[in-house]
């Protein structure tokens, strides 16, 4: 992957040929010249989205799922972590790019990935399996973790295998969401496997991108 260009590197690319062409004409052409850029310029969001939770409970999958890519049966657990990206569309047409980062939930990774949890432009994504009756249960310590390093990020619930059914204990997931007010919303059920739920996702993460923080 290319690497990124800087703005003002950025801004010599697209004007180089538009500048010469106004060069020797007068100031308003000139300032009609970057109302033009201004008007037709589309919005762009970059934010992160980290998947955490248990080795297992369906991050993999999840993340194969919000870039379009088709279920991976067998796929194994995530080493470390493994990044991607997503492109999602925001009110207005905004352009939202979402850097997921799919977070191995293995004991030997998990104190090592507090190093990469931000709190300015990140959503958290606690991810269970739903199939679990105390499945949520098992997110503390991660919760813990992300309230340690980011504070005031959001955090979004995220049950999978939805098309197994679920033993959900309604009562351990309201005793999480107060222990843990960053945590908002409701729990967005999802199956990777038939990809059901996966646009309620996508449209329950874009307000939190796109929050002031």
């Amino acid at each position: 992957m290319a690497a990124p260009q800087s703005m003002s590197a950025w801004w010599e690319s697209v004007t180089e040929d538009s500048t010469a062409e106004y060069a020797s004409r007068n100031n308003y052409n000139i300032l009609r010249f970057l109302k033009q850029v201004y008007l037709d310029g589309v919005q762009l969001f970059t934010f992160k989205l980290l998947l955490v939770g248990e080795g297992g409970g369906g991050k993999t999958q999840l993340a194969n799922q919000l870039r379009g890519a088709p279920f991976a049966e067998g796929a194994s657990m995530t080493n470390g972590i493994a990044t991607s990206q997503v492109q999602l569309e925001g009110a207005g047409g905004a352009r939202l790019v979402s850097y997921v980062w799919d977070c191995g939930g293995q004991e030997p990774f998990q104190h090592t990935h507090s190093i990469f949890f931000t709190q300015r432009r990140t959503v958290f994504a606690a991810v269970y399996n739903l199939r679990l009756a105390q499945g949520c249960a098992l997110l503390h310590s991660y919760l813990h973790a992300v309230h340690a390093y980011a504070p005031t990020a959001p955090v979004l619930l995220v049950g999978t295998h939805l098309d197994q059914g679920t033993g959900e204990d309604a009562a351990a997931v309201a005793d999480l969401k107060k222990r843990f007010p960053q945590i908002v919303g409701t729990t967005v059920a999802v199956s990777s496997l038939d990809d059901t739920n996966m646009d309620v996702l996508r449209a329950a993460v874009v307000p939190l991108a796109t929050a002031p923080m």
